[in-house]
């Protein structure tokens, strides 16, 4: 070979390491940057997730503070008012204080119009002391309503003497006091009813447990970003804009927040410590959403945040199974081009097939992990949210529960389930399911699931507790959407179970024979105002509850569904020594009658009493 055939040679060589060289390295960017938007998708889905749960919280905390406020403007109403007897109005502030003590209200008490302390159920000591010099009598002397209630923070003296408080204040009106007069008020100003609570009861109930992940928590910020509530109690009382000097994306995220709208950001800020429940870590990245609540004539603010690691686990698995892909079409051209070297005059065409060959796998193995992923992280997230409240055990009560998500489907589920115990020895049993699928069915069921339990723990009787939840989701709910709940309070010690059902299928009672409970089927929540009736019947020892969504009976095997016929079959059919077995083999029949494809998400709920054990 003469010298320029051998310089052509050695010219080709290095032309084919030097685009094998390229060729990597675009790949590598390409794989990159494929990297890149998968992760900004997982952390914008993430957020979203953070925001649902932040207006969950926050809706709970409005439901809590409009109960409080109701029962203490009742003091308004009948006899009950300031220029009543001592005796009927004493007795009056006796029947609130017990009705709110629940909730974690201390005391309630009336003011005059001049603003002097006219009774108070737990402090008689300050009767006769004049707060007219207070924000909150300010304020309610200047309302043209008493269907408003104003939030004022206090600092507790006596037993309780270093925890903060709250005192919620609800202006009254005479009725008789305007008589002709065109005045916009409804009568003369005649005082104010107020209410304290400890504040830890509050964020204890509605702020406290809610966790977007392993590592994540939340916060509870006044009007001025004073933190009420947060992971460190060293933060108690603190203004967090402060506190976040030096991290100016927080301190950007917190202007965000105190404007009063929806949102969710990205920022920095020390590292929290599960063990020592400090922020003493190092510094790192977090994703937040945050949404405000109406406290009173102000705005209180919840962040709900986890770090960017959390989201990062969730698409950890795809990370790696690209990461192979790209390591393996490296491997091919490093290897195509060492072979070319020696056989430098083959190596055009075959470099040129590899890496056309090789980059349209790419493409299409991008695509697919597109897909994987997408499919992946939804169906986490749906079994992540099915999870979300585990149901405790309960003495004397069985309880048996099962998801299944739909075959065909990897969004987010609408079904969900509640069992929890109330007091008086009574068990509360709560099962819906959400039209429609993905975060905003998410975000739906958790507002129901917070709100009837805040609304339970006031009053039980099921027909108040899915009334009230329905009249808050009618304006939420979008034209077409609706809700099928069924809310049951179980009597344990008289054998009675009352219920309140809205368009949900009939519950089952299994015993010695098995029929559906004689309950009325009423209205889908979030169509229309509706006052929804009770019904009752007896359950007793020997006798197993099952509940169900519609996914159960609409399961289909060609043109025909499982149906309630086949249902009452399956259930004579069954033999189970504990709740759980019930509701698996129930499972396992509809599965075989569809030969294993379940077209919606499936979620079954068994309950008996356990013979002989405590009902403590």
């Amino acid at each position: 070979m003469d010298g320029h055939a051998q310089l052509v040679a050695r010219s080709r060589l290095w032309a084919i390491v030097v685009a094998s060289a390229v060729l990597i390295a675009i790949i590598l960017s390409l794989g990159y940057l494929s990297n890149r938007t998968r992760e900004e998708e997982a952390f914008r889905q993430f957020s979203e997730r953070e925001l649902v749960l932040a207006r969950a919280a926050g809706a709970g905390i409005d439901v809590y503070f409009e109960t409080i406020a109701r029962d203490v403007g009742s003091l308004r109403h009948g006899p009950h008012s300031l220029t009543s007897q001592e005796r009927e109005m004493r007795g009056c502030l006796g029947r609130v204080y017990r009705q709110l003590k629940p909730l974690g209200v201390n005391d309630v008490a009336m003011l005059d119009a001049d603003g002097v302390v006219k009774y108070t159920f737990g402090a008689p000591q300050i009767e006769g002391k004049d707060f007219s010099w207070r924000r909150y009598y300010r304020q309610a002397r200047e309302a043209t309503s008493s269907d408003t209630y104003f939030l004022e923070f206090i600092e507790f003296k006596g037993v309780e003497a270093g925890k903060r408080g709250v005192l919620l204040a609800v202006p009254l009106f005479d009725p008789e006091g305007s008589g002709g007069s065109a005045s916009p008020r409804p009568g003369k100003f005649a005082g104010v009813a107020v209410a304290t609570l400890r504040l830890d009861v509050l964020t204890q109930r509605l702020v406290s447990h809610v966790r977007p992940s392993p590592m994540g928590r939340a916060y509870l910020f006044d009007d001025r970003l004073t933190v009420l509530w947060a992971p460190s109690k060293s933060l108690f009382g603190k203004n967090m804009m402060a506190q976040a000097k030096g991290f100016p994306a927080f301190q950007q995220t917190l202007k965000r927040m105190q404007r009063g709208t929806n949102g969710t950001g990205r920022y920095s800020y020390l590292g929290f410590d599960p063990l020592s429940k400090e922020y003493d870590r190092p510094v790192e990245e977090c994703l937040i959403g945050f949404a405000p609540v109406r406290a009173g004539s102000g705005l209180w603010f919840v962040g709900v945040w986890a770090p960017t690691e959390d989201a990062r686990e969730l698409i950890a698995s795809s990370y790696r199974a690209q990461l192979l892909q790209i390591s393996l079409i490296a491997l091919v051209i490093v290897a195509g081009a060492g072979y070319t070297i020696i056989s430098y005059r083959q190596v055009g065409a075959m470099l040129a097939r590899e890496v056309e060959t090789k980059t349209a796998e790419l493409k299409k193995s991008e695509m697919r992990y597109r897909g994987l992923f997408a499919k992946q992280y939804a169906i986490a997230e749906a079994l992540q949210e099915s999870l979300l409240r585990p149901v405790p055990a309960i003495s004397g009560v069985d309880v048996g529960i099962i998801y299944a998500p739909a075959s065909s489907s990897a969004k987010v589920g609408g079904d969900f389930y509640d069992v929890f115990l109330l007091g008086g020895d009574r068990v509360a049993i709560l099962v819906g399911d959400v039209s429609g699928k993905g975060v905003e069915a998410a975000g739906t069921t958790e507002t129901i699931r917070s709100s009837v339990r805040a609304l339970a723990s006031v009053d039980s009787n099921p027909s108040f507790v899915l009334s009230h939840v329905n009249d808050a989701l009618v304006p939420q709910i979008p034209l077409g959407g609706f809700v099928t709940a069924i809310f049951m309070v179980w009597d344990r010690t008289e054998g009675q179970i009352a219920v309140a059902n809205a368009g949900h299928p009939p519950p089952l009672i299994i015993g010695e024979d098995c029929a559906f409970a004689p309950v009325q089927q009423e209205l889908l929540l979030g169509v229309f105002p509706h006052q929804y009736s009770v019904s009752s019947f007896e359950f007793l020892e020997g006798q197993t509850l099952f509940l169900y969504t519609d996914g159960l009976i609409e399961t289909r095997e060609g043109d025909s569904v499982f149906g309630l016929e086949r249902l009452l079959e399956a259930a004579r059919e069954a033999t189970f020594d504990s709740a759980q077995d019930l509701v698996d083999q129930m499972l396992a029949a509809a599965s075989a009658y569809s030969s294993g494809e379940l077209e919606d998400d499936i979620v079954m709920v068994a309950i008996r009493p356990l013979r002989g054990e405590s009902k403590g």
